[in-house]
């Protein structure tokens, strides 16, 4: 049997990019409160202001970090930003 590509995909860090790519998953920035708390609409979707603080994300990063080293994280980080640059300043998928 041949081996499966995805086998050896480390699904931690796939969804770690994901979620670093979209402006989050650098833990742990400090839970502010808004006293006065707004919605935000936007392509459709309403976004509260306030987002809870998921813990999880604090406890991959740290399992990424020592997996990978934190400058290791921290280049993979930003070679999917300048990826999405990139594709972004061609227009693809357009």
């Amino acid at each position: 049997m041949a081996n499966n590509p995805s086998d050896d995909l480390d699904h931690e860090l796939v969804l770690h990019l994901i979620a670093s790519h979209h402006g989050h998953a650098r833990p742990l920035m400090p839970p502010m409160h808004d006293p006065e708390p707004t919605t935000i609409a936007l392509d459709d979707h309403i976004y509260p202001s306030i987002v809870p603080v998921n813990f999880d994300h604090a406890d991959r990063f740290h399992r990424l970090c020592r997996r990978y080293g934190t400058w290791g994280l921290a280049l993979s980080e930003t070679i999917l930003r300048l990826a999405g640059q990139w594709a972004s300043a061609r227009n693809e998928g357009a």
